[in-house]
């Protein structure tokens, strides 16, 4: 699939929080934003985890995002749980926001999604064009080492 976007849209939108999969809970960022000025920006923030809970617990987070579809659920669970997000419907390599951040987070492993090191790196001159003087980012990096094992099931 060239446009990964497109994958976060109707079904795949509906079943991304249904699925089981690793979601980094709020509190695998609440030091790195303590130690940054607000704002922080989420990058593909998708359905608002854990960009809300981070809301909830007082930080001034917007999020970003290629998915409308992710985007109107996240705007859906703000408004359940009373909450203010402010979002962004843009594609990461194009990144344009009229808001400067202190810190600038991927809260999964989406940059690994990025198709090739040209994306990549429009994505990080972007990010670097959003950051305050004394911003900070936090990307995680999926690589095979650090993926998680699958146990084989092998007959002898």
């Amino acid at each position: 699939m060239d446009d990964v976007s497109q994958f976060y849209t109707g079904l795949g939108a509906d079943l991304h929080s249904p699925l089981p999969g690793y979601r980094s809970p709020a509190r695998d960022f609440t030091a790195f934003l303590e130690r940054a000025e607000p704002p922080a920006l989420e990058i593909c923030c998708g359905d608002g985890a854990p960009m809300l809970d981070l809301i909830e617990l007082g930080f001034d987070v917007d999020g970003v995002d290629a998915s409308q579809d992710m985007l109107d659920r996240c705007l859906t669970a703000a408004r359940r749980r009373d909450l203010n997000a402010s979002v962004y419907h843009q594609r990461i390599e194009s990144l344009s926001i009229d808001r400067r951040y202190a810190a600038v987070f991927f809260a999964g492993g989406s940059f690994n999604l990025l198709p090739t090191s040209a994306a990549a790196m429009a994505t990080l001159r972007g990010i670097g064009s959003h950051l305050t003087e004394r911003g900070h980012i936090m990307i995680p990096i999926m690589t095979r080492a650090s993926a998680p094992r699958r146990s084989t099931n092998t007959r002898r």
